[in-house]
This record gives structure tokens, sequence and C-alpha cells, in this order.
């Protein structure tokens, strides 16, 4: 937090540098480069998985939140609250064991 107030505090200052703008100009891409490998990473693992509710997930989340227009808070608890359903019913069945 405290890291966080000094940065804001100094932010206009580095707006202003042409030098530091370029800078995190080119932050902006290595981000946006890291942020889609780790998708594919996931989106692989759960494809391995063959969960068809976790594969179904992910293109039903991104079209509720990009059409509707749904809370993304309100995303994540219901798609927490199904996985832990399927996990407790898994569990009942006897079908996850202590990995």
């Amino acid at each position: 937090m405290i890291i966080l107030s000094v940065i804001s505090f100094f932010y206009k200052s580095f707006r202003d540098n042409r030098v530091i703008s370029a800078i995190l100009k080119g932050m902006e891409a290595g981000v946006a480069a890291t942020i889609v490998d780790i998708l594919i990473d996931m989106w692989q693992g759960i494809i391995r998985e063959k969960n068809l509710l976790l594969t179904l997930m992910a293109p039903i989340t991104f079209f509720a939140n990009f059409v509707f227009n749904i809370n993304v808070l309100v995303i994540i608890i219901f798609c927490s609250v199904l996985c832990f359903i399927q996990a407790y019913i898994k569990i009942r069945q006897g079908g996850i064991r202590g990995e």
C-alpha cells in the first residue's frame, strides 16, 4: 500500500517524462504477452483434465461479461459455487481421493 501511494504521488512527473513514458509503453506489450501466455497454459490444463464444466466455463463467463455486462465478481462467485458443488458430488461418489 505504501509503494502504491508513493508511485501515485510521483505519477504526474513520470507521465510527463518521455523516456519513462516510452518504457511504460513497452512494458504494456510485455504484460499483455505474459497474460496471453498464462491464459494459454491454463486453457491447456483445463482441456487436459477433460472436465465439461471447466471447459464450458471459460467461454460462457466471457460471453456473460462481454455481452450481458454481468459483474466479474458475480461471475467469480457463481463459478466458485459451481466448482464446489461439482467437487462435493465427486467426493460423495468416491471420485476424488487425497491427491
